[in-house]
């Protein structure tokens, strides 16, 4: 893929993926792996920390 100027807008291409570009020959989702490699290393920490904590909410029951 091409680089681009930093912040210029992207192909839809690059936004929608096609079912080919979507999955590897092993059925791996690689939409999750390009979007999670997007972004920072923080904000990859944040989303990990917020699957965490949405896990630890259903388990305790809790609806507070």
């Amino acid at each position: 893929m091409p680089s681009r100027e930093p912040g210029s807008p992207r192909s839809q291409a690059e936004v929608e993926p096609s079912v080919e570009e979507a999955f590897a020959p092993d059925g791996v989702d690689l939409t999750l792996i390009r979007w999670m490699l997007d972004r920072t290393p923080t904000e990859r920490l944040q989303a990990a920390q917020d699957l965490i904590d949405t896990a630890w909410f259903l388990r305790s029951g809790d609806e507070t």
